[in-house]
């Protein structure tokens, strides 16, 4: 089984409830990212992964009346909601995939899937380096490396983000990269993640200026849309290079500095 954990709570501190914004009248972000994610050739079954915190209550109801699979696990310890999660079911691979990509590129799950399904590999994402744009995030891993970052990951940025530990540590853990063509640098001009309000406005308008009409979209015909599009690049332009691990970069061994803009 390849089993797709897509992490979700409302609990933002930068954008509390995005996951539920709504993209059109009856399409919420949650909603649209499944929708893609249920494209892709390598899923067998999706589980949202949310916390027992009362405010998450709302998403609770919505999985109910979408008929989403669910889970309920630790808020801040989101290694241990995947862990526990995961060890419900059987898997032959875990992809985690956060809930604030909803253009996430069911091509790219399936290429990421299948890399880690035919090499022997314990890590395989298309993050490490970053060449995609920010924002069609996929990581696919073994249920024991999962495990493994379970037992021995100590650091707080370790369990708050979940793979820190894996592809932090190849001395421990095997890992495999999918890379974009590198026309350009995907990874700092676009954004394609949703943290802030502007974010929301730029994937509204690209929805509704391009995406609705064109459903079975990939990542690279979003760049080519932006790319004859440039002034709705502008919209969330201020929030590129904004990368949780850049407060970390003093304490992560396996990260290509160069890669950010800034650093935080």
């Amino acid at each position: 089984m390849n089993l797709i954990i897509v992490q979700a709570r409302l609990g933002s501190s930068r954008l509390p409830g995005k996951v539920l914004f709504k993209l059109d009248k009856d399409i919420t972000l949650l909603d649209f990212l499944i929708k893609r994610i249920q494209s892709a050739k390598n899923v067998d079954k999706i589980i949202v992964a949310t916390t027992k915190n009362q405010n998450d209550i709302p998403l609770i109801n919505h999985c109910k009346k979408m008929n989403y699979e669910y889970f309920i696990g630790s808020e801040d310890d989101c290694l241990e909601r995947h862990f526990q999660c995961a060890k419900k079911y059987s898997p032959k691979s875990i992809t985690k995939i956060p809930s604030d990509v909803p253009f996430v590129d069911p091509k790219i799950i399936d290429k990421v899937i299948s890399l880690f399904s035919t090499a022997n590999f314990d890590y395989v994402s298309n993050l490490h380096p970053p060449t995609y744009p920010d924002g069609v995030d996929v990581e696919t891993f073994s249920f024991s490396a999962l495990k493994k970052s379970y037992l021995e990951a100590s650091m707080k940025f370790h369990r708050e983000h979940t793979t820190p530990y894996m592809w932090d540590n190849p001395n421990l853990f095997k890992i495999g990269s999918v890379k974009s063509d590198q026309r350009k640098n995907y990874f700092n001009e676009y954004r394609f993640t949703i943290d802030y309000i502007e974010d929301f406005k730029f994937l509204s308008k690209v929805y509704d200026d391009y995406v609705k009409n064109n459903p079975d979209f990939t990542w690279i015909d979003i760049v080519d849309f932006l790319d004859d599009n440039p002034i709705l690049k502008e919209i969330n332009k201020m929030h590129l290079s904004d990368y949780w691990y850049s407060k970390h970069v003093n304490q992560i061994k396996n990260l290509d500095k160069q890669i950010l803009r800034k650093e935080k």
